[in-house]
């Protein structure tokens, strides 16, 4: 039995170029990240030959821009000096006032006053002038220093759930080898790359959800509330809270960092994901991966109006994870905006 409203789950979106105590993040991540990465290690067992297939539905198009042959570079005359003309510094931000405090564990006394913090401050406070509610969670992976707004908030988290399905399926069945990879990996690779939402309700009505279960259980997670009345066992998408999905990735962080063959086909197909905030964000500066989510209806049998992304960027100031989602109706310039402030304040956080 699924939600109605998750059956008729919209499938689309647009991809443009690319307080202190101590450190550590919250025990129960900092747990679940050590002990997957003992258990990934010593795993090698099950023979895996990824094949990645044709997507069942067509991916989001990106518009191509022919922007014409480069010009032909000039030297400067002898006795010249070429000159590149300086970038110029972007104006100072200053911070806002937000509904909520922005909560901060393990960061520098100066974070409050970078211009990350007051970035972050900006891109939360325009969402929520609108009327819409907003929750983040970052954190360095190398420090554990986080960074969280209203982290506890559920939110409808449309197709970013299909990240930690995929992965609990091949963790709890390819790799013990009850499910063979190639019975599954064109359905994967459509429902990660393309957000495939038939891929999606195959596998789920095929592999069930108990699997996913014993999947959260395995890293400390208790899944007898998840999704509260919306709960994983019936609808498609569960209500989650940035603090449940950022549990959920620092566990498959440490899982898709183990090179197994799951993991370096699973981690693949996070990295070309067509539809995401964060790499919009980030752009080709950094690699990242990620599975986003969105719903443009304001509410619909359940469901609520959702722009969502969640995962890892590998920053050159270091490893981070990061959850955004909002109950804006699919408003990836927004969201843009907040995963662009959160790189921000992470580079403050680790300065």
């Amino acid at each position: 039995m699924t939600d109605q409203a998750d059956r008729a789950h919209y499938k689309g979106g647009r991809r443009t170029a690319p307080g202190q105590t101590g450190h550590g993040c919250p025990r129960a991540i900092a747990v679940a990240l050590m002990a997957t990465l003992v258990i990934a290690s010593t795993w090698w067992g099950v023979s895996h030959i990824p094949s990645q297939g044709g997507p069942a539905q067509p991916a989001a198009q990106e518009t191509q821009v022919d922007a014409g042959a480069p010009a032909a570079t000039e030297e400067a005359p002898e006795g010249e000096t070429s000159s590149v003309p300086a970038v110029p510094e972007e104006p100072p931000v200053e911070a806002r006032g937000l509904r909520d405090a922005i909560q901060m564990e393990g960061t520098p006394d100066s974070l409050p006053s970078s211009q990350g913090y007051a970035k972050l401050t900006r891109a939360i406070g325009a969402l929520e002038d609108q009327g819409h509610g907003v929750g983040v969670y970052l954190c360095d992976l190398s420090s554990g220093a986080t960074v969280t707004y209203r982290k506890d908030v559920r939110f409808y988290p449309a197709s970013s759930f299909k990240g930690p399905f995929a992965v609990a399926l091949h963790e709890m069945l390819v790799d013990t080898g009850q499910v063979s990879s190639g019975d599954i990996d064109d359905l994967v690779s459509s429902m990660i790359v393309n957000s495939d939402n038939n891929a999606y309700t195959t596998l789920r009505k095929r592999y069930g959800m108990q699997m996913f279960g014993s999947w959260l259980k395995s890293f400390g997670f208790d899944p007898s509330d998840y999704g509260g009345q919306h709960t994983y066992r019936v609808y498609n998408y569960p209500y989650t809270t940035p603090d449940e999905f950022a549990r959920m990735w620092a566990h498959m962080y440490a899982y898709l960092s183990s090179e197994s063959p799951s993991a370096s086909y699973l981690s693949s197909l996070f990295e070309q994901r067509s539809v995401s905030a964060i790499s919009n964000a980030v752009g080709d500066n950094y690699r990242s991966w990620g599975k986003a989510g969105w719903y443009p209806h304001a509410e619909r049998d359940g469901a609520t109006a959702a722009t969502v992304d969640a995962g890892i960027v590998f920053s050159d100031t270091g490893t981070y994870l990061v959850v955004a989602m909002c109950d804006a109706p699919e408003d990836f310039d927004a969201l843009t905006q907040v995963c662009s402030a959160l790189d921000a304040t992470h580079d403050a956080m680790v300065a």
